[in-house]
């Protein structure tokens, strides 16, 4: 009984440590962020140009805030080819152009265009979910597997352009002429070039103009924003942009004490190319996290896919897990795999599972603080972060995600014996997210 005191006490010192926080208004924030940068995707792209995107962003105590851009999809109207083309001859007496007509044709494509793009935009995303899922079952079947190796590849046929042009000279013995040609796009993975440089100037209005809607930040957090190029073959090097300010900058900025030039100036950019290569030490720690919840181990929750992990630069390493509680036999019948009680209703199912919650994150912050004294690629001013996607079980009073973070200066500390383990446990944040 004193231990189950002790643990759910120390569960939650770390939920209220991290940081004073209101957590509803940082979710809102970080979902008006994710609104904002996808609107400067569309508004800084130029004309003719068109980016699908998917923006995550996410508050990490002690750190400030991680934006990532996926880019799913590039559509550009300069990547279309002419199937045919045809004219008519008339003569001045006989017809007259009806430039109301032409105003309204015109009106009318352009709209076409606009539809067609927030069509490409829709089929990317269904396209990046597909092929997401695809990746998570094949990880599950083949371990070894890069989750690198998996490309997205769109493409689409269905978009088709008809542009009407006044001739300025009509074709060998014709008085006047009109050409009508149709245009049908060409879904690409091109625009590298335009992407790069589009990244790089939504960043700058972004956290000159924008990041200061996140109120709660301390000046001396950071706000990161990180994206990928380089996915038009397989062959081709793929590399990590990133980008990252103070908050104390940001602040600074807004208060006259920094010009807009010398704020940009500020702004810390850097590219690395994206390794096959695994880190020892982080694969490690994959691999011990993937031993530890597997089914015959796991006390509470357990995973049956691979621990995928990934380095972000000026912030650490963060791992991703998928965890499960139990088995569905049929309509109303499950076993529980950690107690290995059987023929459970959903409802006694629900309870069996609500009620392992706090042993589970105790259990998993121990880990993190046991285990991850493993990791030496890490600065001591970095960071650990597993980010969790928990078991389902509608109704339970138990978070959908969680991610646990830590520094990895208090795990350096506690394996050099500077700090006791209670010390070094308290200092592990928990952020059960939404």
């Amino acid at each position: 009984m004193k231990k189950v005191m002790v643990m759910l006490l120390m569960v939650t010192v770390n939920h209220l440590v991290a940081q004073d926080i209101d957590p509803k208004k940082m979710e809102r924030d970080l979902r008006i962020s994710e609104d904002v940068i996808g609107s400067l995707v569309k508004s800084e792209s130029e004309e003719g140009e068109y980016f699908s995107v998917k923006v995550s962003a996410n508050y990490v105590p002690n750190f400030g805030v991680m934006i990532k851009i996926d880019r799913l999809g590039h559509f550009s109207s300069s990547n279309i080819h002419s199937d045919f083309d045809f004219h008519w001859q008339f003569n001045d007496e006989e017809w007259q152009m009806n430039l109301d007509e032409m105003q309204a044709n015109a009106e009318r494509i352009a709209a076409e265009m606009e539809m067609e793009a927030h069509h490409q935009e829709e089929i990317a995303m269904r396209e990046y979910e597909r092929t997401r899922r695809k990746s998570e079952r094949v990880r599950e079947k083949d371990e070894r597997k890069e989750s690198d190796d998996i490309e997205i590849i769109i493409e689409d046929n269905r978009g088709e352009r008809y542009t009407v042009i006044e001739t300025p000279e009509s074709p060998e013995g014709v008085e006047h002429g009109v050409v009508v040609v149709r245009r049908t796009n060409e879904s690409t993975d091109g625009g590298q070039e335009e992407y790069q440089n589009l990244f790089h100037e939504v960043i700058r209005v972004y956290l000159a103009d924008y990041a200061n809607l996140m109120s709660q930040l301390r000046p001396e957090d950071k706000v990161l924003l990180t994206t990928e190029v380089g996915l038009n073959k397989s062959s081709d090097p793929r590399f990590k942009i990133s980008a990252y300010v103070l908050v104390d900058d940001i602040m600074a900025k807004n208060s006259g004490k920094l010009s807009v030039e010398k704020f940009q100036e500020k702004i810390v950019f850097s590219e690395t190319e994206i390794s096959h290569k695994k880190m020892a030490d982080l694969e490690l720690l994959a691999s011990i996290f993937q031993r530890l919840y597997k089914s015959d181990l796991a006390t509470t929750y357990y995973t049956s896919e691979r621990v995928q992990y990934e380095m972000l630069d000026h912030f650490g390493a963060v791992f991703k897990m998928k965890m499960y509680s139990s088995v569905q036999y049929g309509k109303d019948n499950y076993k529980v795999v950690a107690n290995g009680k059987t023929g459970l209703t959903e409802s006694e199912r629900n309870q069996i599972v609500s009620e392992l919650y706090p042993q589970f994150e105790y259990e998993l912050i121990e880990n993190v603080l046991d285990y991850g004294k493993t990791v030496k690629s890490l600065r001591s001013d970095e960071y650990l972060v597993f980010q969790i996607k928990l078991t389902q079980c509608n109704g339970c009073a138990i978070p959908k995600d969680l991610k646990v973070t830590v520094q990895q200066s208090v795990l350096d500390n506690y394996n050099q014996g500077k700090i006791k383990r209670d010390e070094a446990l308290s200092k592990i944040s928990i952020d059960t997210g939404h």
